[in-house]
């Protein structure tokens, strides 16, 4: 199975998680972007080739969670979503405490896994306290952004509305974090930030004309539960 299979699999995988956790309510929803962006910080290490193109293996976690917190706010509301945004900080901070403490326990003779632990959580610290800082300002940016173009264009579809957001909010996300994050481990950031943000606006492109969808099964659901 090439890469390319794999990665339409994995956006149509997080379409319909994200589907599934707004039907579940806000709590799901909340509970799916926390996972989405501890997912990204870890799959960042990973290095792929896609269509020709050198990008890390985080691009569609990071876009389902924007993407996600899109339907938070469209929803729930703008309160929650920024709520949503200390939670995610809250919890990354925690598990980088998790992870460090647990290797600095001394194995015995029979472990295999500090070897590996160590390969995998020694620069996510490092990655983790860069991303967390380029996080929190893109996400308040992709909030920000959304509600002033709800204000501006009121009856544009969700899925405009959210692409613009989040492409913008990206935008960002993908320089700030080519420059402090991996600037010290790549010769050419300006290559990265040009594929990195391509791949993005790829997985927006796949993910906006469903978002349209999202809005309808959430009318439908209430209509059903007026009904009742």
């Amino acid at each position: 199975m090439t890469n390319e299979i794999l990665f339409f699999i994995q956006i149509f995988v997080i379409i319909a998680l994200s589907f599934g956790a707004l039907k579940l309510g806000k709590e799901a929803l909340i509970g799916w972007i926390a996972l989405l962006t501890l997912g990204a910080n870890l799959f960042v290490l990973k290095q792929v080739d896609l269509f020709g193109l050198r990008v890390t293996g985080s691009e569609c976690a990071i876009i389902g969670g924007m993407v996600s917190l899109s339907l938070l706010q469209e929803y729930f509301g703008n309160k929650l979503a920024k709520k949503t945004t200390a939670i995610c900080f809250y919890l990354l901070i925690a598990f980088c405490l998790l992870s460090q403490l647990m290797m600095r326990y001394i194995p015995n003779s029979t472990d295999q896994a500090q070897e590996h632990l160590h390969f995998l959580f020694s620069p996510f610290s490092r990655i983790l306290c860069v991303s967390l800082i380029v996080l929190l300002l893109a996400q308040r940016i992709e909030i920000g952004l959304f509600q002033l173009l709800k204000r501006l264009m009121p009856k544009r579809s969700l899925g405009l509305r959210s692409m613009i957001s989040c492409s913008l909010s990206q935008l960002f996300d993908t320089i700030a974090f080519t420059f402090v994050g991996l600037g010290s481990l790549i010769t050419s950031p300006f290559h990265v930030i040009i594929l990195s943000f391509a791949i993005k606006a790829l997985i927006l492109c796949c993910m906006t004309p469903l978002l349209n969808l999202a809005r309808l099964i959430h009318k439908k659901e209430q209509d059903e539960s007026v009904l009742i």
